[in-house]
């Protein structure tokens, strides 16, 4: 029974050991100050910084005033593109009308004188069999 309660005390301690650590790890981890092992992949320490990075922002971006902030800034941005929108489409009214006649009025234009021209041709043909 002694064996078993030691065994039990030990197999305890060390799984709040385990937990503290996680613990711990986790504390440095939201603080920023996680030391990264002498790794020689750079693709795991840019992970590990990016994932830091990620998590830091999260806790920054859902603080209210963050929040309030972002909205404010969403909404300026949606303005500022509206109001982009509009004067290009005013600027591109505006070229038309300064433009003169679209292409395809020339191209209409040029198709009834090329018909005008045809019966012309085919009344004085018309003429001359008479």
């Amino acid at each position: 029974k002694d064996v078993l309660e030691i065994r039990k005390k030990h197999y305890y301690s060390r799984m709040m050991d385990t937990i503290n650590q996680v613990l711990m790890e986790r504390r440095k981890i939201k603080l920023g100050r996680v030391k990264i092992k002498n790794d020689s992949s750079p693709s795991k320490q840019e992970s590990l910084g990016l994932s830091m990075y990620k998590s830091q922002k999260k806790i920054l971006s859902t603080s209210p005033k963050a929040v309030v902030k972002r909205k404010v800034e969403i909404m300026v941005q949606n303005q500022e593109d509206q109001n982009y929108k509009n004067m290009k489409k005013e600027l591109q009214k505006k070229a038309i009308q300064d433009q003169g006649p679209s292409k395809i009025e020339i191209m209409k234009f040029k198709q009834t004188q090329k018909i005008q021209e045809a019966n012309k041709k085919r009344r004085e043909l018309e003429l001359l069999n008479q």
